[in-house]
């Protein structure tokens, strides 16, 4: 099996998450310098807590998901595995008669 342009489309595909994630940081610290608004956890009576640290929480786990499920694929490519040998649907022979 060719490995090269899967293997390579997955590390690009890696890379850009990556960039994305870090691009996001930058913007969401920004927002954070001009607009430190505070977000009410339990009600009026709760205390105030930041809005931006779970905010970023979530996009830094998802970026970090989304970066690892892309470079494992690439490893398992690169060890040679054919990563839709066992897919749920696999469609049927043609024939030729």
């Amino acid at each position: 099996m060719e490995t090269g342009r899967p293997l390579r489309l997955l590390r690009i595909s890696a890379v850009v998450v990556a960039i994305t994630g870090v691009i996001s940081a930058i913007w969401l610290g920004a927002q954070v310098i001009l607009h430190p608004a505070q977000a009410r956890q339990f009600g009026k009576y709760g205390d105030a807590v930041p809005y931006w640290i779970p905010l970023a929480l979530f996009v830094g786990a998802g970026m970090l998901g989304c970066g690892y499920v892309f470079w494992r694929a690439a490893q398992r490519v690169s060890a040679g595995e054919d990563l839709h040998a066992n897919s749920y649907r696999k469609k049927p022979e043609r024939r030729t008669d």
